[in-house]
């Protein structure tokens, strides 16, 4: 997927367009795992992007597919609780996701799936931004093993399309 403009308009009138290029957008389903691994240069700064991407209780904004999300803090860790509600061909489902928070020593936000607290039987997500001479890249890499059936044959089909889509339109959402 090459760069796509966008006109964002004011009140006072029209920015000039923000850049958006996806230089990797990969979703897997393989042996019951989800892998996602997006690399996506964004034209605004690393700190306004950073802000939006830590204001966890604010992410239903975002996405849709989000319905809630809430933060939790006790004894200096952060959980994230979100209720999830994708929906294929028409059907909804609710689904819950509860991840630990940390930050390791190159920027990186780790978000841990909690066992046994969810959908989801395990997994880590992780997202950095970087500042770089060509703008900001927003870096996210997921490798999560859900606690649902994947029906075999289509679900995979469905699965990795529901993601991307979810992924690409937050990525606009951001601007």
């Amino acid at each position: 997927m090459g760069i796509v403009s966008l006109l964002v308009a004011s009140l006072n009138g029209f920015h000039p367009p923000i850049q958006v290029e996806f230089q990797r957008h990969e979703v897997d389903y393989y042996d019951g795992r989800i892998m996602v691994d997006y690399r996506v240069k964004i034209d605004i700064s690393a700190i306004h992007l950073q802000e939006i991407l830590t204001d966890y209780e604010k992410f239903s904004e975002l996405s849709p597919l989000i319905v809630n999300s809430t933060v939790n803090t006790k004894d200096d860790i952060q959980r994230v609780s979100q209720t999830l509600r994708p929906c294929v061909l028409g059907v909804c489902y609710s689904l819950k996701k509860e991840e630990t928070l940390s930050f390791d020593s190159k920027g990186r936000t780790v978000a841990t799936i909690i066992p046994q607290a969810g959908h989801f039987e395990s997994g880590v997500e992780q997202w950095f931004v970087e500042s770089t001479n060509q703008g900001t890249i927003l870096h996210y890499h997921a490798d999560l093993t859900p606690a649902f059936p994947i029906p075999p044959l289509v679900g995979p089909f469905l699965l990795k399309k529901i993601i991307h889509k979810e992924l690409t339109d937050i990525v606009f959402k951001l601007l």
